[in-house]
């Protein structure tokens, strides 16, 4: 049986695809498998996984009929990977040649449930947007870095980045809690950080760097910065977390966690709306939260009285109970911009 099972999900990456396998075919650890799964790609992705499989027996190949997105590929890999560990990596990345090695023995040689170590986010296009997005992601990881050390996962998990990639875990788990991605759904590593992290105890960390993750105008990361055509999917994935953590009966441990969880993602998810989606999107959270039993809207007695507050592009004016929705043009502005131009552009992103 191999020692570590790597899961890589494979759409139209042609480009970047054999610096991918390279660095995982020639890795200082030579027991493991290297399960591909080929997502309906269009361009020579297949074939190459194909050539680089005929030279290498760890190598399997998936190819799938439909398109199932990342989620599901990587559930796909998952339902077939032999060995005790697994690890994610992206098909436009690379990651040192000693990192299967290193993540092995540190797993193996503490008592831990995870591996995890860092990323370096590189540049493929030379664009201002891309630079921004490489800049924020490289501060979110180095504020949240620690030394290495076995370290105890209690219920903040905020301090932990939520990438599948970078990290090893253990397939006892994630068959014990039948733990998968949510499929066809964008954000679905959200969900799947959210199931592995509440189930275990400890962590070890590498402070080292051995990911390279590649942001380009097609990479995954880029996309979500700036499309807001999937914000309905990330309602759907306020409702798995919470599902799971009812399920395994984990929910009044992390009740507080997941509730400022559920408050953040309502203020990111309504920032990223277009005109047309806000109401909906409004409406969804708010309805979600009440079949929840989440008291994250309920208005203070005193406020309830009379009030005047500013609700994204409302002036919400509240008496004796009875609240008054006002659009301000103002605040719509402020918003989505005060030009059709800058509206369009909000629209059709």
């Amino acid at each position: 049986m191999p020692k570590v099972s790597v899961i890589i999900p494979v759409y139209n990456v042609e480009k970047y695809l054999k610096q991918c396998l390279d660095s995982v075919v020639n890795q200082t650890l030579e027991d493991i498998e290297i399960i591909c799964i080929n997502d309906c790609s269009t361009d020579n992705s297949l074939s190459i996984l194909e050539e680089y499989a005929a030279k290498d027996a760890r190598i399997k190949v998936i190819d799938l009929k439909t398109n199932v997105k990342q989620g599901g590929a990587r559930n796909r890999g998952l339902d077939i990977a032999q060995s005790d560990y697994i690890m994610f990596v992206d098909s436009d990345d690379y990651i040192e040649a000693n990192t299967l090695e290193k993540f092995y023995n540190a797993m193996t040689n503490n008592d831990c449930d995870i591996v995890i170590s860092y990323v370096t986010n590189f540049i493929s296009d030379n664009t201002n947007e891309a630079e921004n997005l490489c800049s924020d992601m490289n501060e979110y990881i180095n504020r949240h870095k620690k030394a290495t050390g076995l370290y105890h996962i209690d219920t903040n998990l905020n301090e932990f980045n939520i990438s599948p990639v970078m990290r090893l875990y253990k397939k006892s788990i994630i068959d014990k809690y039948n733990i998968h991605f949510p499929e066809n759904l964008v954000q679905e590593d959200i969900a799947f950080f959210w199931f592995y992290f509440t189930v275990i105890n400890s962590a070890y960390y590498l402070n080292e760097t051995f990911y390279h993750r590649r942001i380009h105008q097609n990479s995954t990361m880029y996309q979500l910065k700036y499309q807001h055509s999937h914000v309905f999917d990330r309602i759907e994935i306020l409702k798995h977390i919470y599902d799971y953590l009812k399920k395994y009966d984990l929910y009044e441990k992390y009740k507080i966690t997941y509730e400022d969880y559920f408050k953040l993602g309502y203020d990111i998810i309504l920032s990223n709306c277009n005109r047309e989606q806000y109401e909906t999107a409004d409406e969804k959270l708010k309805k979600l939260a009440k079949e929840l039993k989440l008291n994250l809207f309920k208005t203070p007695l005193s406020q309830s009285v009379f009030s005047i507050k500013n609700e994204y592009i409302y002036k919400v004016i509240t008496i004796l109970g009875l609240r008054i929705k006002i659009k301000s043009q103002k605040l719509e502005n402020k918003i989505w911009g005060s030009n059709q131009e800058a509206a369009e552009v909000k629209k059709n992103a």
